[in-house]
């Protein structure tokens, strides 16, 4: 099956275990220009968690102060694209390998004042991260050949709204690297 999130808000949802905003087993899962706020688990991924599936997407979103931004458990593809992962208590994107090595693709997504921003876990395929932001060095969102970036992302601290009220972004300020 398909879950397709498309400019949608999800804030301060709670889950006992994961996945308190979106918990998917969908062999496709898509997020586009969406924003996951202040979602709580007490274990990974409080914003989106994805299982046994071929593949998860996530296009143009947010995930603000989550304890856990998104995990991805036994997915063959995983892709992230110019999307912004802030203030996550624990791991900002968490990858754990299954049944399937996974191949994971990060492309023009911003990290910033997470625990840890990405945590992958067991085997891998090819991964392909590039043109990302970090705040402060980490050698799988940002491995050192990527053409990525490091330092102060200088975002505003809290989301804002877009100007059509579809969704909630942390937006650079003056003098960020990423204007």
């Amino acid at each position: 099956g398909l879950l397709s999130v498309r400019d949608s808000d999800f804030v301060d949802n709670q889950a006992a275990n994961q996945g308190a905003a979106i918990r998917s087993t969908a062999i496709t899962t898509l997020i586009e220009r969406s924003s996951l706020r202040e979602n709580a688990s007490p274990s990974g991924g409080a914003a989106l968690s994805v299982s046994n599936a071929t593949d998860v997407t996530v296009l143009t979103s947010t995930f603000h102060r989550n304890t856990a931004g998104s995990r991805a458990d036994s997915v063959a593809v995983v892709g992230v694209r110019a999307s912004t992962i802030a203030g996550q208590i624990q791991q900002g994107l968490q990858v754990l390998s299954g049944a399937v090595i996974p191949t994971v693709s990060v492309r023009a997504t911003v990290f910033a004042a997470n625990a840890d921003h990405c945590q992958f876990i067991g085997g891998f395929g090819a991964n392909s991260m590039a043109w990302n932001h970090v705040d402060v060095a980490d050698a799988l969102c940002a491995p050192a050949a990527s053409n990525s970036s490091v330092g102060p992302a200088l975002l505003a601290p809290e989301a804002r709204r877009d100007d059509d009220g579809t969704s909630w972004h942390r937006v650079p300020l003056t003098g960020s690297p990423l204007i």
